[in-house]
Protein backbone atom coordinates (compact mmCIF):
# COMPACT_ATOMS: atom_id res chain seq x y z
CA UNK A 1 0.00 0.00 0.00
CA UNK A 2 2.75 2.46 0.96
CA UNK A 3 4.70 1.66 -2.20
CA UNK A 4 1.65 2.31 -4.36
CA UNK A 5 0.87 5.52 -2.46
CA UNK A 6 4.44 6.69 -2.85
CA UNK A 7 4.19 6.26 -6.61
CA UNK A 8 0.83 8.04 -6.77
CA UNK A 9 2.00 10.94 -4.62
CA UNK A 10 5.20 11.32 -6.65
CA UNK A 11 3.09 11.55 -9.81
CA UNK A 12 0.05 13.52 -8.62
CA UNK A 13 1.22 15.56 -5.60
CA UNK A 14 5.01 15.53 -5.27
CA UNK A 15 4.94 18.16 -2.55
CA UNK A 16 3.20 15.70 -0.20
CA UNK A 17 4.76 12.88 1.82
CA UNK A 18 3.90 9.23 2.45
CA UNK A 19 5.06 8.08 5.86
CA UNK A 20 4.64 4.97 7.96
CA UNK A 21 6.06 1.61 8.90
CA UNK A 22 4.90 -1.96 8.44
CA UNK A 23 1.10 -1.91 7.99
CA UNK A 24 0.68 1.72 9.15
CA UNK A 25 0.77 4.62 6.71
CA UNK A 26 -0.49 8.10 6.02
CA UNK A 27 -0.20 10.80 3.43
CA UNK A 28 0.83 14.13 4.90
CA UNK A 29 -0.06 17.24 2.94
CA UNK A 30 3.26 18.97 3.47
CA UNK A 31 4.24 21.85 1.28
CA UNK A 32 7.84 20.87 0.66
CA UNK A 33 7.85 17.11 0.09
CA UNK A 34 9.40 16.45 3.48
CA UNK A 35 7.76 14.31 6.13
CA UNK A 36 7.08 16.35 9.27
CA UNK A 37 9.58 15.77 12.07
CA UNK A 38 8.72 18.57 14.48
CA UNK A 39 5.65 20.46 15.64
CA UNK A 40 6.62 23.33 13.35
CA UNK A 41 6.68 20.92 10.40
CA UNK A 42 3.21 19.70 11.31
CA UNK A 43 1.97 23.28 11.54
CA UNK A 44 3.05 23.83 7.92
CA UNK A 45 1.00 20.91 6.58
CA UNK A 46 -2.13 21.69 4.57
CA UNK A 47 -4.60 20.47 7.18
CA UNK A 48 -7.44 22.57 5.84
CA UNK A 49 -7.06 21.06 2.36
CA UNK A 50 -7.09 17.55 3.84
CA UNK A 51 -10.28 18.25 5.83
CA UNK A 52 -12.18 20.27 3.24
CA UNK A 53 -11.29 18.52 -0.02
CA UNK A 54 -9.36 15.28 0.28
CA UNK A 55 -11.14 13.53 3.17
CA UNK A 56 -14.63 14.05 1.68
CA UNK A 57 -13.41 12.96 -1.78
CA UNK A 58 -12.03 9.72 -0.37
CA UNK A 59 -15.21 9.08 1.65
CA UNK A 60 -17.31 9.67 -1.47
CA UNK A 61 -15.31 6.92 -3.20
CA UNK A 62 -15.95 4.50 -0.35
CA UNK A 63 -12.60 4.83 1.42
CA UNK A 64 -13.16 6.05 4.95
CA UNK A 65 -10.01 7.62 6.41
CA UNK A 66 -9.58 9.26 9.77
CA UNK A 67 -10.59 12.90 9.48
CA UNK A 68 -7.22 13.96 10.94
CA UNK A 69 -4.36 13.65 8.45
CA UNK A 70 -1.91 12.96 11.26
CA UNK A 71 -3.60 9.73 12.38
CA UNK A 72 -2.32 6.56 10.76
CA UNK A 73 -4.30 4.37 8.43
CA UNK A 74 -3.76 0.63 8.49
CA UNK A 75 -3.94 -2.41 6.26
CA UNK A 76 -4.39 -5.90 7.64
CA UNK A 77 -4.47 -9.50 6.47
CA UNK A 78 -8.22 -9.01 5.98
CA UNK A 79 -7.58 -6.60 3.09
CA UNK A 80 -7.37 -8.30 -0.27
CA UNK A 81 -5.26 -7.17 -3.23
CA UNK A 82 -8.52 -5.91 -4.75
CA UNK A 83 -9.18 -3.81 -1.63
CA UNK A 84 -5.74 -2.26 -1.87
CA UNK A 85 -6.10 -1.57 -5.59
CA UNK A 86 -9.51 0.04 -4.95
CA UNK A 87 -8.03 2.26 -2.24
CA UNK A 88 -5.09 3.22 -4.45
CA UNK A 89 -7.47 4.11 -7.28
CA UNK A 90 -9.39 6.34 -4.86
CA UNK A 91 -6.17 8.05 -3.77
CA UNK A 92 -5.20 8.56 -7.40
CA UNK A 93 -8.54 10.17 -8.15
CA UNK A 94 -8.70 12.31 -4.99
CA UNK A 95 -5.18 13.67 -5.30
Amino acid sequence: MREGLTDIVADRAPEYSVVGTDSMFKVIFTRDGQAPETGADVDRAETERWERLFWPAMKEQGVFLTPNQFESQFVSAAHTEADIEEALAAYREAL
